[in-house]
């Protein structure tokens, strides 16, 4: 899966091994995987268990479902993380997906630009057209 682009932003796929270092608190990992530096403080486990509307056995178990559509934000200008978008699995049978994003505080500026892209991926998708 590809990165997306905005002007200020690069939205980077979330991987199964992305979240298996997260989850392991393994920084150098996580950061590697996408390129850019992570906050001090964010993410972490409670973060990946609350943001997937799974558990993480079946995370793990199907990534192509449960990760299809996430996206880690990373500015384009600093290579920092500073947010993320998840779709919660794919598009059910009426072609509607969940759609759940979070974004530092301090990166609050970030919130439109970041699903801007979704908006596009999902009009070219064929399974998915609408977003709660």
């Amino acid at each position: 899966m590809d990165s997306l682009t905005t002007d200020r932003l690069e939205l980077v796929p979330i991987t199964r091994a992305l979240v298996e270092a997260v989850l392991a608190e393994d920084r150098p990992t996580a950061e590697r995987l996408v390129a850019a530096k992570f906050p001090r403080t964010w993410p972490g486990k409670a973060l990946v268990e609350r943001a997937f509307a799974c558990p993480l056995e079946k995370l793990r178990e199907d990534p192509d479902s449960w990760l299809w559509g996430a996206r880690v934000l990373v500015t384009r200008d600093k290579r920092e993380v500073v947010g993320s978008v998840v779709l919660n699995g794919r598009p059910d049978e009426t072609g509607s997906v969940e759609v759940g994003y979070g974004v530092l505080y301090s990166s609050r500026r970030f919130r439109v630009t970041a699903l801007q892209p979704r908006a596009r991926v999902r009009s070219f998708d064929g399974r998915s057209r609408n977003a709660m």
